[in-house]
């Protein structure tokens, strides 16, 4: 009988000690995995305004026709 106390008391702390694993490596995990898909979707919003800035620029001192003019584009 107290085999059988001791091994249902093991199997509970097994399954405690299993499951406080998994949260703290899935909470470990997941934190940093957050920050840098936060860090990523801001460098893309950060790319997509430099390049309508640019390409705004650009267009506003008439590169392209500059370009034709000088032979490189025709």
């Amino acid at each position: 009988m107290l085999l059988q106390v001791q091994d249902t008391t093991q199997a509970t702390n097994f399954t405690d000690r299993l499951g406080a694993s998994f949260t703290t490596v899935f909470t470990d995990f997941l934190r940093p995995l957050g920050g840098a898909l936060i860090i990523l979707f801001a460098g893309y919003l950060v790319a997509k305004l430099f390049e309508r800035f640019t390409e705004r620029l650009l267009r506003r001192i008439h590169l392209n026709r500059m370009l034709e003019r000088g032979g490189v584009l025709r």
